[in-house]
């Protein structure tokens, strides 16, 4: 695509890929403003999957199925 279509069609999916960032930054227990690192493409979903993952309650780092300091379990 070219001219106009083709430069909303970018915005669009840079838009949409952002916000599906934002939802698995989340998911992981971290800022959804983590999201915004997609605007460094591959490098910045590298940089979200190293990310720890964090308990929702207690926001401590989890390694395994469930907190260790709370008991709560893991984010998916």
């Amino acid at each position: 695509m070219h001219g106009v279509t083709g430069g909303l069609a970018s915005l669009v999916g840079i838009g949409l890929l952002i916000a599906g960032l934002s939802v698995y930054a989340r998911m992981r227990g971290h800022s959804p403003w983590f999201g915004a690192l997609g605007l460094f493409s591959c490098l910045g979903m590298l940089v979200l999957v190293l990310l720890p993952k964090k308990c929702f309650n207690c926001k401590a780092t989890i390694k395994g199925p469930t907190c260790a300091a709370c008991g709560a379990p893991a984010p998916p």
